[in-house]
């Protein structure tokens, strides 16, 4: 038994891994494992200090704010920071209307002032991709070049080209202003993925375009070739790579753009400019909603989404610091997830009753697992497949498991009809009796005390069960249901419900069978040097009661009423009227008429006085032979 049931948790075990490994590797499942798998890691870890060496200088409301308010002050009067604007310039900050519109002079301005303070990298997040005003771009392309460390943001566009037949897909890389790019240390490209959940990471290369860079790495490259000692010298080869998020929105040092150009630079941001690059872009913690923001695995308080100006900047801590994010490679994630599923499908099926135990803390190891190795070593163990997939599938195994085991005992414990009628029932409580007609039989083994008193007691229970295997398959080869094993006695029931209105003949067949199939039985037991096994059987027909008799929280299956106990009366007349005789088959009056068939032989026996009742009672005889 045991090891058939090893059989069957090996199976289940692989057909249970194979099937959410196969479902794992669907790109539905890869978004919805980047999404919440990832999400419970970081969720686990929780946020954590990024390390010094980038600072976002954010073109946020503040900033856009502070500009127009700039338009209605005197050239004399503006912060030193602003003498590089162009001129005529009043008339394009009173229409900012965000962070795309700023005049390409204020980020000249920006440029000057981080350079003045030692700002080695600049790396911009803003397409400058068509040209402005002759003096604006002249300004911002002379704070490149006297800088020598700005790097711009190159793009992909991709269009859909369409006619009556078909549509074609076109991407074509755009490129910033010839000027800009000309005195720029390096341009780039930070695309990240755009889905429903929250970024997950950004691609070096794409498909096509493997001369375009990504932005955080050539801002990486620029940094480290100018301080060619320090940093992670490991960039790695990925074409995509995942971020490792520090925190919520604003995580990553911020400065808005506002106070740079108003003079006003932080002391801690001078004390290390000269390690640190700046990433300037649209960038608002305290905004939901603005421009160039994504959703992120932690929530700011303003539930804002984090920016891409900040991805960016992540994306370079990352490589600076080695904080590399790694999912485990196609076949280990692949044997890792089997192996899990494997195991848990197979104990589950080995050890059922503790199934309801075994899956949710099996689940919540193998999370705390995922999240040590993750917060320790940054590598992504597959959660979705295990948490989302396995879990809940093996859990609802577990309960089937269980569900068929119940069942399978209640079958063995009331008549199969009775069972299935009362697994459909959706209340716990004991249902109430019905009435019906029937034919209720009582069998009875003679001289048992005796054979009992000459055989082992193994060899005894042996024998019985033997007996009762040959009752039971007589009554429900017949349509009858066995009601209860007693001593050495058998009650069954043979309803219209189940057996039709012709229930009496059903009954009188199934007592022949009997009859038959025991002296059949005992030839064989003859030949094992084992004692013949006799009967009586007493049956009879009419109105009862049936349902689950007993009190409320425990009872079974039975049938009860003057039919029932006139049955057990006869079987027992059997005794007085043939006294030592075998095979003995009396039945009522009303068992008799109903079951009149040209296939029976009944014999009448007259009237007799039943014990316990007051008028006497006509017998009949089913002959056997």
């Amino acid at each position: 038994m045991f090891s058939r049931r090893l059989t069957e948790a090996t199976a289940i075990g692989l057909v249970t891994a194979v099937l959410v490994y196969l479902v794992s590797l669907t790109p539905f499942f890869h978004r919805i494992e980047n999404q919440y798998g990832l999400g419970i890691l970081y969720s686990l870890r929780g946020p954590i200090e990024p390390p010094d060496g980038a600072v976002v200088i954010a073109i946020d409301r503040e900033t856009i704010v502070w500009l127009r308010e700039q338009a209605d002050v005197g050239v004399n009067d503006r912060p030193p920071a602003l003498a590089c604007l162009s001129a005529g310039v009043e008339d394009k900050l009173t229409n900012i209307r965000g962070p795309g519109s700023l005049p390409r002079s204020v980020h000249g301005c920006l440029i000057n002032q981080l350079n003045d303070a030692g700002i080695p990298v600049i790396v911009f997040d803003i397409l400058f991709s068509v040209e402005g005003t002759e003096e604006d771009d002249r300004a911002f392309t002379d704070a490149i070049r006297d800088h020598g460390g700005t790097l711009i943001l190159a793009g992909i566009e991709r269009s859909t080209i369409r006619d009556q037949a078909s549509e074609l897909l076109v991407e074509r890389r755009v490129i910033p202003v010839d000027s800009f790019a000309e005195f720029a240390a390096a341009s780039g490209t930070f695309i990240v993925p755009r889905s429903v959940g929250p970024v997950y990471g950004y691609w070096r290369e794409i498909a096509g375009f493997g001369d375009v860079p990504s932005l955080p790495d050539e801002a990486y490259r620029i940094y480290r070739s100018l301080r060619s000692s320090d940093g992670n010298s490991e960039a790695g080869t990925a074409t995509f790579r995942y971020l490792w998020v520090y925190g919520a929105p604003g995580s990553v040092p911020t400065i808005s753009a506002s106070r740079i150009l108003d003079g006003q630079i932080p002391e801690n941001l001078k004390s290390k400019a000269t390690t640190t690059v700046a990433f300037v872009g649209a960038s608002d913690p305290t905004m939901t909603n603005y421009p160039d923001s994504f959703p992120s695995y932690f929530r700011a308080t303003s539930r804002a989404g984090i920016s891409g100006v900040e991805l960016a900047a992540t994306a370079f801590l990352n490589l600076s610091t080695g904080d590399i994010l790694r999912p485990l490679s196609t076949f280990g994630a692949a044997l890792t997830t089997i192996v899990f599923v494997f195991i848990l499908g197979f104990t589950t099926r080995v050890w059922t009753r503790y199934a309801l135990f075994i899956v949710p803390v099996a689940a919540i190891a193998y999370v705390a697992g995922a999240s040590l190795v993750f917060s320790k070593y940054q590598v992504i163990l597959p959660i979705s497949g295990s948490v989302f997939v396995a879990a809940p599938l093996v859990f609802t195994m577990a309960v089937f498991f269980k569900y068929t085991a119940a069942r399978a005992l209640l079958m063995r414990l009331a008549p199969a009809p009775v069972a299935r009628r009362m697994l459909r029932r959706e209340t716990e409580r004991r249902s109430s009796a019905v009435a019906d007609d029937v034919t209720v039989i009582f069998f009875d083994l003679i001289g048992s005390t005796g054979i009992a008193e000459n055989l082992s007691p193994i060899e005894f229970s042996k024998l019985l069960n033997g007996y009762y295997d040959t009752v039971t398959n007589s009554v429900e080869q017949n349509r009858g249901q066995i009601v209860s094993f007693s001593g050495d006695g058998v009650m069954a029931v043979f309803s219209r419900l189940d057996a039709g209105t012709d229930h009496a003949a059903h009954a009188c067949n199934a007592a022949l069978d009997a009859v038959w199939n025991l002296r059949a039985y005992n030839l064989d037991n003859q030949k094992l040097g084992l004692p013949p096994l006799q009967m009586r059987i007493g049956m009879n027909s009419g109105g009862v009661a049936e349902g689950e008799i007993g009190a409320v929280d425990r009872f079974n299956f039975s049938v009860v009423g003057d039919v029932v106990n006139l049955a057990a009366r006869l079987e027992q007349l059997g005794k007085i009227i043939f006294p030592g005789q075998p095979d003995v088959i009396l039945l009522g009056i009303r068992t008799k008429d109903l079951a009149q068939s040209e296939t029976f032989k009944f014999v009448d026996c007259g009237l007799h006085k039943i014990s316990g009742r007051e008028r006497e009672e006509q017998v009949f005889l089913l002959s056997v032979d």
